[in-house]
Order: structure tokens, then sequence, then C-alpha cells
């Protein structure tokens, strides 16, 4: 049985240090997000445009397809897989509709980032 080489062994610990460092750097991170209309008339959370952006990055595409239409008093919940961990501040923009009317709400604030996997949204409309 042939024995590996001393830098054989240094280049395997190396790959499985950087394998592992990526991965907890990268790894996904679940995100529910609930949405509760608080007003008096129905309104469609608008995923077309709603977006999230890490503290210090840009802002990216929520998540894919049609947003729910939420009756008064009533919510509707979703789950994300974020990508680039739990750890990281996020800022949401979430746009809601109603009938022609579209507005922005944002969380935690137009200015504040939060590391919640949790995020409650009230809505209500204009």
């Amino acid at each position: 049985m042939k024995l590996l080489s001393l830098k054989t062994y240094i280049s395997l610990i190396f790959s499985l240090f950087l394998l592992t460092m990526f991965n907890t750097a990268y790894a996904g991170c679940a995100i529910t997000l609930k949405f509760k209309n608080i007003g008096t008339a129905p309104v469609n959370v608008n995923f077309s445009s709603s977006k999230v952006r890490l503290k210090n990055g840009t802002w990216k595409k929520l998540v894919n397809g049609t947003g729910p239409t939420i009756a008064p008093s009533q919510s509707e919940t979703i789950t994300y897989n974020a990508v680039f961990g739990c750890k990281n501040q996020r800022r949401y923009k979430i746009n809601f509709k109603k009938g022609g009317a579209s507005w922005n709400q944002y969380y935690p604030s137009a200015t504040s980032f939060t590391k919640k996997t949790t995020i409650i949204v009230n809505a209500k409309a204009p």
C-alpha cells in the first residue's frame, strides 16, 4: 500500500477547509414571511415587484410567481430559501396592489435591516 506524500495530505486538508468555509458562508436560510391584511379591503401581494436587499448589497427579486390576494382580517404565509445564510441583515420591500393602485411597504423600515427569520408584514390599502 502506497502512502500519500506530505504535500498531498496538506492539499487535501486545505481543500476540506475551503469546502467547509464555502458551505458555511453560503448556506441557505429558510425565512418565513407572514402577510396580514389589517385593512377593510382585499389586497394582493405583488411578488413581481417585491424585493429583498442584504446590507451593503443591491435589491434582488424576492420570489418568483404571483402573490396571494389577502381578504380583510386574514393572513397568508410563505417560506423562501434565502441565500447567504441566516446571519445576514436584510431589508424587505413588499409591493402590494389593490385595483389600479400599488404601494411599497418596507420591513423593518426604509432605512434599517433585520436578521429575523420570521417576518410579519401588515398590509392596509391606502
